[in-house]
Order: structure tokens, then C-alpha cells, then sequence
């Protein structure tokens, strides 16, 4: 007969088979999930960005979604980040995740795909570098100037450029394209979503000569920002001294509609915070009035512009508020409760169809981007 102490190192033998089998378990599940593809694709200014692709698995019927981690985020080490993307790619959507330069895998001399281009644009000397092509090397946010923050504008474009290069694969629709950010990137994203409506879109008809005739803003279907505190530093409020310049412009291939307007008709957005969160709160009101939504409303459907407070949140922020959990009906588990709320939101977006298309070839072969013109709307770069 067995002691209690003789089953002692049998009890641990067993735990210990059991832990292995279940990390086994675990890398299978692992294999078996698709992972995403891991590249680089370039900017206008001569640089190579890290992205994750999460194609969403319905070939052109497989709406975008750019995410935009905060300012200084490396998006390798940010699982709340993939975690989002994987539930929208589970959905049917093709998502982005991208490093801006200078930080997790979009740093060095590795990030440098033409020297000479980067050094040829005055703005890169806020980069921290000085610009000799044959000496440059350490791109790294740690020296980059509050100047430079807007100018990373060229990464979304670039980011936008790539979506349509995916487009053509047949990987996605970058006709419908939303952005999901938050806290100090809500600034640089509302900018360059002003911008979009400042350039031509890719098509069909584009020729270097002769683009076509409609606005990059005619695919910008819906924007998510999380915890936006305001725009108070140098960079930012830069970024959103040109966002209203763009904004008081007219859009391209229209005679009379302004920018601004236009993004109010066409443009979903949600503004998601904490419930004491008061200065995200501020913000969320403060655009809210601008797009003509009254003091005491936080939503108008009409126009698709919702303000969200999140209880049970109060010292969560940004994408930590996926935190909220909540329990599936009829299941013993739980799930991100503001996963499903963007969800929904995007769903909601698509059925209005205010703005966005169905697919269509844009033609990308060969067609070559230029960096966003900041010095048009009050930015002067050194030389």
C-alpha cells in the first residue's frame, strides 16, 4: 500500500504531464491560427516601415482597417493592439498594424530604403540626423523633435498607399477604410484624415499626368478615437493648426464643398473614454460642437458622430480600455465588451454608406508618392 508521502512525487509527475500536455495543446492552437504576415513597405521620403497584416480572408470584399497605436508605441510588444486586429480580421476586415519610424522594428539603419530621398526633404533634420546620405544611420524616436511629430503624416499616407497595393493583390477593398487610434496619435490621424480630402485618390483612370478626378477622402469611411486628452503639445497643436487650415480648403474635384464640411457628412467617428476621463471628454465635446452637434447631445446619428463614455473604466485609458470585459450570454467565458462596441460601430458605418465604395483596380504599379505638402497650409521646413 502507498504512503501519503510515496504519492507525493506521482502527484507532481502528474501536474507536471498535465502542464506539458496543455502547453502542447497551446502551440498547436498556435499553428493552427493564421499568423500575420510581417514586412516592410516604404514611405515617400525614402524609408521602410515594419507592418503586421492581418488579411481579413474575403479578398476585395474585405474592408480596411488601419490601427494606430499612441505615439512612442512598439506595436510587437502591444497585445491589445493584435488582439483587436485579430477580432476585426475574424470579422471579414483586412487590418494594418504598422511601427511609425523610429520606433519597435522601424528604427535604424534598417529603416533606410533610399538615403538620398530622406536627406532631400528639409523637415527630416527634425529627425534628429544630420542629412549626408552617406552617413545617416540611427533613425530612433529618441531624437526626433516635437517638430517632427506631424510630418509622421507621411507614414499614414504611406500606410494608405500600402492598402492599395493590397487592394490590387486582391487582399482587400481599400474603397472602405477605417482607422482605429488613440491618445497622442488622435492628432496626427484627424490631420491627415483632412489631408486625404486635400489629394487625388488612386484609380482606375490614374496616370501620372492625369489623375482621377476624386478625392483620396471618398474611401475614409469611419475614425475611432480612444482617449484623446486634447492637443496642447507643440507637436500636436501644430497637427491640428493644419488640420484646420486643410479643413477651411475645398476638396478636390469639387467647386464649392469645403473640407471640414465634408468630413462631417461622409466621415463616422466615435470618441470612446473613460467615464471620468474629463479631459478626453473635453475633446470628444469640443469636436462634437464643431461638426454641428449640439451641447447637450453626445451622438447625432444623422451625421454618425457619437461620443462614449466607458464605466468601470476610470483608470484605464487608449486601448487599455479593451480591458472591460463582459460575459458571453449563455457562455462561461468573457469577452472585450469594447472590442464588440467597435464592431458594431464599424457594422453600423458600412450600413449607412455615407461614404466608401465597393472595390476597384487602382492601378498601383509603378505610381510613386510624394510627401504630404505641409508648407502648403503654414509648416516651413529647414532647408
Amino acid at each position: 500500500m502507498f504512503s501519503i508521502r510515496s504519492h507525493v512525487p506521482l502527484a507532481c509527475l502528474m501536474l507536471g504531464l498535465a502542464a506539458m500536455m496543455s502547453h502542447q495543446s497551446a502551440l498547436r492552437a498556435q499553428e493552427t491560427e493564421d499568423p500575420p504576415e510581417e514586412g516592410r513597405f516604404r514611405t515617400a521620403d525614402g524609408l521602410r516601415l515594419n507592418y503586421l497584416w492581418f488579411a481579413g480572408g474575403k479578398g476585395q470584399k474585405s474592408d480596411s482597417v488601419i490601427l494606430v497605436p499612441n505615439y512612442g508605441t512598439d506595436v510587437s510588444k502591444s497585445p491589445s493592439w493584435i488582439s483587436l486586429a485579430k477580432a476585426l480580421k475574424k470579422e471579414g476586415h483586412s487590418v494594418l498594424l504598422f511601427d511609425f519610424r523610429g520606433h519597435g522594428k522601424s528604427v535604424g539603419a534598417r529603416v533606410l530604403d533610399k538615403p538620398d530621398i530622406f536627406c532631400a526633404q528639409g523637415y527630416n533634420r527634425y529627425s534628429g540626423q544630420a542629412l549626408n546620405a552617406r552617413t545617416i544611420k540611427d533613425i530612433t524616436k529618441d531624437k526626433f523633435s516635437t517638430a517632427y511629430y506631424p510630418y509622421l503624416v507621411n507614414d499614414l499616407t504611406a500606410a494608405r498607399k500600402f492598402l492599395d497595393e493590397q487592394n490590387d493583390a486582391g487582399q482587400c477593398n481599400s474603397g472602405r477604410v477605417f482607422v482605429i487610434t488613440e491618445q497622442s496619435s488622435s492628432p496626427l490621424v484627424m490631420m491627415w484624415a483632412a489631408t486625404e480630402f486635400a489629394r487625388y485618390g488612386f484609380g482606375p483612370k490614374t496616370r501620372m499626368d492625369e489623375p482621377e478626378k476624386v478625392s483620396a477622402g471618398d474611401d475614409l469611411c469611419g475614425l475611432v478615437f480612444l482617449s484623446w486628452p486634447g492637443s496642447t503639445g507643440s507637436g500636436t497643436a501644430t497637427a491640428m493648426s493644419v488640420a484646420a487650415k486643410v479643413m477651411a480648403e475645398k476638396e478636390l474635384g469639387s467647386e464649392t464643398a469645403l473640407i471640414g464640411n465634408q468630413i462631417k457628412k461622409k466621415v463616422a467617428m466615435a470618441f470612446i473614454y473613460g467615464k471620468d476621463d474629463r479631459a478626453s471628454a473635453g475633446e470628444a465635446r469640443k469636436w462634437l460642437t464643431y461638426f454641428g452637434v449640439p451641447g447637450n447631445k453626445t451622438a447625432d446619428a444623422d451625421i454618425a458622430k457619437y461620443m462614449r463614455e466607458v464605466a468601470g473604466a476610470e483608470k484605464l485609458s487608449g486601448i487599455k480600455l479593451l480591458d472591460i470585459m463582459e460575459k458571453v450570454k449563455d457562455k462561461d467565458e468573457k469577452v472585450s465588451y469594447l472590442e464588440g462596441q467597435i464592431i458594431e460601430f464599424i457594422k453600423a458605418t458600412k450600413a449607412k454608406s455615407i461614404n466608401g465604395n465597393n472595390w476597384k483596380e487602382r492601378k498601383m504599379e509603378n505610381l510613386d508618392s510624394v510627401p504630404v505638402p505641409l508648407d502648403m497650409w503654414g509648416l516651413k521646413a529647414p532647408k
